[in-house]
Parts: C-alpha cells; sequence; structure tokens
C-alpha cells in the first residue's frame, strides 16, 4: 500500500481575529493578510525543517529571509517574539495547534518516542490529556486549560475520520529515466508544446543518466528548470542545478 509522504499544517478560522495578529500588523506595517500569509509561510518552513517548533538551533536569517519583505530578519523575529507568535526560548507558540496531528499521524505507529520528546519541548506530556503541562511546572497558561486540539479524532469531524488514503497516480517512463503520471506529461505539453516538454524531457533524462541522481518529482523537477531559464539563469552550472532540484 502506497504511503502518503505529503507534509501539511492545520489551519484554524479564528486566525484572522486572532489578539496577536494586531501587534505584529503594527509593527510590521503590513495588512491582515499579508500578516497571516507570511506567517503561514513561516509555518511551512518550520514543519519542514524544524518539524518539533524549537528555532534555537537555527538563525533568523535561515528561516525569515523569505518572508520579511522591508524588513532585516532580526527586526522581524524580535516582532514575532514581541508579539507572541515565537516563544522567548524560540519556540513557535502553541506549535501543537499547527503541527499536532500531523506530527501523530507522522510517528504515533512507529516512533512514539520522537513524539513524546517533541511535546516534552513544548511542556506537555503526549497521550490522553495532553493539555495538562509536566509535573513540577508550577506555571499553567490559559491555553493548557483548554481542550488539546491535537488528541487524534478531536480535530478532524467523526464523519470524514475514516476517508481512504488518496492513492498516487501511477508513473510511466518516458525515455530511459523520467518517470511522469500521464496527467503531468499532458500538463507538460500544455503548458511548453511538445518541441519544448520533450526538450526539457530529454534534458533531465541525460542528467539523471550521468549523474546518477534521485528526484522525487521528475514532473515538479522540469518546472522548476523551465522557471529558472526564463529568469536568465544559467543552467550549465550542473553543481548549482544539483543542489537546488534536491531541495525540492
Amino acid at each position: 500500500m502506497s504511503k502518503d509522504n505529503s507534509i501539511w499544517i492545520e489551519l484554524h478560522v479564528n486566525l484572522e481575529t486572532n489578539p496577536k495578529l494586531y501587534p505584529l500588523m503594527e509593527a510590521t506595517r503590513w495588512g491582515k493578510w499579508e500578516t497571516i500569509g507570511r506567517l503561514v509561510g513561516l509555518w511551512c518552513w518550520v514543519i519542514r525543517y524544524a518539524e518539533d517548533g524549537d528555532l534555537s538551533k537555527y538563525m533568523p536569517i535561515q528561516y525569515l529571509d523569505h518572508l520579511k519583505g522591508d524588513l532585516s530578519p532580526v527586526e522581524l523575529h524580535r516582532f514575532l517574539q514581541d508579539s507572541g507568535w515565537i516563544n522567548s526560548d524560540d519556540k513557535i507558540h502553541d506549535w501543537l495547534e499547527y503541527a499536532g496531528l500531523y506530527l501523530i499521524r507522522k510517528y504515533h505507529s512507529s516512533n512514539l518516542k520522537r513524539l513524546k520528546e517533541i511535546w516534552k519541548k513544548h511542556d506537555r506530556v503526549y497521550g490522553r490529556g495532553n493539555h495538562r503541562k509536566q509535573k513540577g511546572n508550577s506555571k499553567v497558561t490559559n491555553s493548557q486549560l483548554l481542550p488539546d486540539l491535537t488528541i487524534p479524532n478531536l480535530t478532524i469531524p467523526k464523519d470524514i475520520q475514516h476517508i481512504p488514503p488518496i492513492i498516487p497516480q501511477k508513473k510511466d517512463k518516458y525515455l530511459d529515466f523520467v518517470m511522469l503520471t500521464k496527467e503531468q506529461y499532458n500538463s507538460l505539453i500544455e503548458k511548453f508544446g511538445q518541441g519544448k516538454a520533450v526538450d526539457y524531457m530529454e534534458r533531465l533524462n541525460n542528467y539523471i543518466g550521468s549523474k546518477g541522481n534521485k528526484y522525487k518529482s521528475h514532473y515538479h523537477t522540469i518546472l522548476n528548470w523551465e522557471r529558472r531559464d526564463g529568469k536568465g539563469k544559467n543552467r550549465e552550472n550542473d553543481a548549482e542545478l544539483e543542489k537546488y532540484d534536491k531541495m525540492g
């Protein structure tokens, strides 16, 4: 059976009225939806590169440079701390509300120790009753008195808990190494025209054949290459090309 390796976070409908939003808007001079979008961008970076929500091992430029706008990463980091989105110890505030269910699904059956370690970082004890602070910590905030939304089956309504997993579409081989679904192949033809699409497929095929590299998605690799070509970047630099596409 295929395994769903997608990465995701929860977004809650009350985000646009969160009281912490307005101090951040005031400090950054961003509009409401721009602020929300940048927060979501931060959380997406964190779930991918620091899934435990702990940013203390990173520099602000690493996770804020793409979100800072006219601010410096250090300024934005200070504003995020002052408004309560990042705690003073550089952990994402209420991180388990956004990432808890994803982490439970990822590790509950395969790595329970990892879950307990992450929960402990946020002063929680993994298991039913995750809303309680750990023993020995007398400071309890209002958020810990509320039900923990990351306990399995409390976040997802009962009528959609048993939706069967999405089965990835079968991929066909084009040339020697390029693997695409029929929909992806047709999409490339529609986007670029047959000649250009085949040129990129041949380039990817030759690159894989000569370097032996593996990519998560040949379709998205081709899209990345075409986008960079459109910006006038030199794609002959194989070392930089390899680094860029493996990150995707």
